[in-house]
């Protein structure tokens, strides 16, 4: 697997920004065939397409609205049911300078039925250096920062997901399930404003 994560944001004013973000996910998994018991690859990708806006109630909250449409396929006969819409509200109250609350919920038209997950967490700077934040139950990061432009640290990212595919030229009425629970070793160097490098 691997992914592609861009991210525009723009300040309309002191209290709100529109945030436009595009993504690209590819994935390679390998099927049996029933009946021959060989193996074979199959590919999918999701494109995702994040249109949000972040609006800051006062000095201590703020709230982020995101419509989330995607296109989840193996690009075989591509059709509007290979298309999701999703959507995001979710929310940061800060109790102090080191430590914010995160809250919300997230849904998804997802290929087996709507899917809708309540989110909750924590931002927490430990010190100058180390800081631990979680939304659950989607992500867990421990990170180490000793420096402007270097941070380290282990991620844990529970991810859920469906994806059209054809697998008879006869039917397209196919789905694959995707449900991953994966930990990671990360790097990242600050290139410059607002511009990262993630190697995992």
């Amino acid at each position: 697997m691997y992914v592609a994560d861009a991210k525009l944001p723009i300040v309309l004013n002191d209290n709100n920004v529109f945030i436009l973000g595009l993504e690209y996910q590819h994935n390679t998994i390998t099927l049996q065939e029933d009946g021959f018991g060989g193996f074979f690859d199959r590919e999918f990708s999701s494109i995702t397409m994040q249109l949000g806006l972040e609006h800051k109630w006062n000095k201590r909250s703020k709230m982020l609205f995101m419509a989330i449409p995607r296109l989840n396929t193996d690009f075989e006969f591509v059709d509007k049911s290979h298309f999701q819409l999703g959507g995001l509200a979710f929310g940061t109250t800060s109790r102090s300078e080191n430590f914010d609350w995160k809250y919300g919920l997230y849904y998804n038209g997802e290929l087996f039925g709507p899917m809708f997950v309540p989110l909750f967490g924590f931002n927490w700077k430990i010190n100058d250096k180390w800081r631990l934040k979680t939304v659950i139950p989607i992500n867990l990061e421990l990170s180490y920062q000793p420096t402007d432009w270097f941070r380290t640290g282990l991620r844990f990212d529970g991810v859920n997901g469906s994806y059209k595919i054809n697998l008879s030229p006869f039917s397209n009425d196919y789905h694959l399930d995707k449900a991953d629970n994966n930990v990671w070793a990360f790097t990242e160097f600050n290139l410059g404003k607002n511009i990262l490098n993630r190697l995992l």
